[in-house]
């Protein structure tokens, strides 16, 4: 049996809040994701550059934990929201894997940790604080030590279900579009490490004599990425059937068209391959179109559709 106040996610009014909300999660989920897919298979520069990505992936959890306080802007619905993980009539911990909300709570509530854990580790190391933080060796040792393929698989798999969670949520609706296809999830995941990539980019860009390698494979690997989001997209549309009217007409053709697909998608690869206005400039500018995509293909898939 669900939780009562479920129910609400049923039929949403959701707004822009929520959007940003799982804008900056995606943008959580794929930065994270490469920082410790570089710690763990990356070379010793690699490793040193991927540490970027763990300044993004806690700060961004935070803003999307501030965006989901004021959409529960009612302090008795915010409240509620807590008790997925606590029963307040036994005073008991919640875990239950039927509910999507319970078990999303549990794995944003992980991956936080998480996440601050790798924060922590990226300071120390960023500012070479080795000798002068407490637990200092306990955060380079879950990062780099013996067992730091268990420590930091578990931050993939959280950051990877938490990317396919806010897609979840809108296919447990009884909105039509939403709830007609299955593939939002995977679209919300392959976006989110897309927009993580491309801010890591435009982080390293300072640096980038020193990062000129590890950001040419942060490139390529957004590439194929990106590739992969424009077959995607292609099969979600066909996937909503008579309901791709609502995505491919009016002003949400626009955005879905020229904001997401040209704009977000198809521009940032032909400067890819033809930096027009010069190596750097021509990342800016891919980067920041790759970040404006994301951002209008979750408008869309939250607003837009409503």
């Amino acid at each position: 049996m669900g939780y009562v106040y479920e129910a609400g996610l049923q039929n949403p009014l959701w707004k822009w809040e929520i959007v940003v909300y799982f804008f900056v999660a995606g943008i959580a989920v794929g930065t994270y994701m490469f920082a410790a897919f570089g710690q763990l298979w990356g070379s010793r520069s690699d490793r040193q550059h991927s540490v970027t990505g763990y300044f993004f992936a806690m700060p961004m959890m935070v803003i999307s934990g501030l965006m989901l306080i004021l959409d529960l802007s009612v302090p008795d619905r915010f409240i509620r929201f807590f008790h997925m993980m606590w029963n307040p009539r036994d005073g008991g911990l919640t875990f239950k894997l039927e509910s999507v909300m319970s078990l999303g709570s549990w794995v944003i509530l992980l991956f936080s940790v998480l996440s601050t854990i790798s924060f922590g580790y990226a300071l120390v190391k960023r500012y070479q604080w080795e000798n002068k933080v407490p637990l200092a060796k306990m955060l380079i040792s879950l990062h780099e030590g013996s067992y730091k393929g268990i420590y930091l698989g578990i931050g993939i798999l959280s950051a990877a279900y938490i990317g396919t969670y806010t897609g979840i949520l809108l296919t447990t609706t009884h909105w039509p579009v939403w709830s007609s296809t299955p593939l939002i999830p995977l679209l919300f995941l392959i976006s989110g490490v897309s927009t993580g990539l491309a801010a890591m980019v435009l982080t390293l860009l300072k640096r980038l004599d020193q990062a000129k390698g590890y950001i040419h494979r942060l490139e390529k690997a957004d590439t194929y990425i990106m590739v992969g989001e424009i077959v995607i997209i292609a099969i979600f549309l066909l996937s909503l059937g008579p309901w791709a009217s609502v995505l491919l007409s009016g002003s949400n053709a626009v955005l879905m068209i020229g904001g997401v697909i040209i704009a977000g998608l198809l521009l940032p690869l032909y400067l890819r391959y033809r930096p027009l206005l010069g190596k750097k400039n021509s990342l800016i500018l891919s980067s920041s179109l790759i970040l404006f995509g994301g951002l209008i293909l979750r408008y869309l898939m939250v607003v837009g559709i409503q």
